[in-house]
């Protein structure tokens, strides 16, 4: 299994991060700032995030919650503590959506990420 993947990393090194655009992209990237940058990668920057749900001893990955049944911006729901509602939240500075504000403070719960994805041709 580790000779397959450093394989694949050397195939990405050599193949991949030697090319003609990914030398122009890394150009681009020294130049801007980290907003930039991830608008040059096309990188989703807002979500709706919701949570947590779930709870250790209520089976919390085999059960739909109701951000899986439907998508309602305006509703509130019974969260693992609290009720929960959709609130708007941003990627840091290198592209990351951190679930961890949605996720505490009890263990073995969810929550979910709603993004809005629009690449014209």
């Amino acid at each position: 299994m580790y000779e397959q993947l450093d394989a694949f990393k050397a195939v990405v090194r050599e193949k991949w991060m030697s090319s003609n655009w990914m030398k122009k992209l890394s150009q681009k990237v020294r130049q801007y700032k980290s907003g930039k940058f991830l608008k040059i990668l096309g990188f989703v920057k807002r979500f709706k995030v919701i949570g947590p749900f779930g709870c250790k001893s209520c089976s919390s990955f085999s059960k739909a919650f109701p951000p899986e049944k439907e998508i309602d911006f305006s509703a509130d729901y019974a969260g693992s503590i609290a009720h929960v509602h959709w609130q708007s939240s941003s990627v840091d500075a290198a592209g990351y959506l951190t679930f961890l504000n949605y996720l505490l403070p009890a263990d073995w719960v969810c929550a979910y990420a709603y993004c809005y994805s629009h690449q014209s041709l």
